[in-house]
């Protein structure tokens, strides 16, 4: 369930107004919503699943091939996966992008006098974002790699 919920989660912006199936070796997990709710987190995850239009659909362990063989990686691999780490330079390729723009410089500035100066910008621990979000400089190459990272899409 957990991990159901952590897909739903992660691909809600695809997955919302849109019929989809879960694939699961678990039985259980097919009767979901015909099932006693007992503990606060599974009857928050099946409010939250509510809103959605799937199907759960069952498929035997030995069928399911695929997820047998997830589900029986060695205790050590899985930490290994869980532990690392991934290093990288996108924040500091995001601000060489606001460099190039005189608007962000300005706005940068504004808010490094007066933090009311620019409505819905905020600069903390230098960084610059807009409504909760990173400002990312009009920068194509760098739009792209942050869409080609974050959505798994090759442009």
């Amino acid at each position: 369930m957990m991990d159901i919920m952590h897909v739903v989660t992660k691909w809600k912006h695809y997955l919302w107004e849109r019929h989809f199936k879960i694939c699961t070796y678990h039985v259980s997990l097919k009767y979901l919503l015909h099932q006693k709710v007992a503990t606060l987190a599974r009857h928050l995850w099946l409010v939250e699943l509510l809103g959605y239009d799937y199907e759960i659909k069952y498929k035997k362990g030995k069928e399911n091939v695929v997820a047998g063989s997830l589900s029986r990686i060695s205790c050590s691999d899985f930490y290994a996966l869980v532990v690392s780490t991934v290093s990288t330079s996108i924040m500091e390729e995001i601000k060489k992008s606001w460099e190039k723009e005189s608007s962000i410089q300005a706005t940068i500035q504004g808010l490094q006098v007066s933090s009311n100066s620019h409505p819905y910008y905020i600069w903390v621990n230098n960084h610059l974002n807009r409504k909760e979000k990173v400002v990312v400089g009009n920068d194509s190459d760098m739009q792209n790699k942050l869409i080609s990272m974050y959505h798994i899409v090759q442009l």
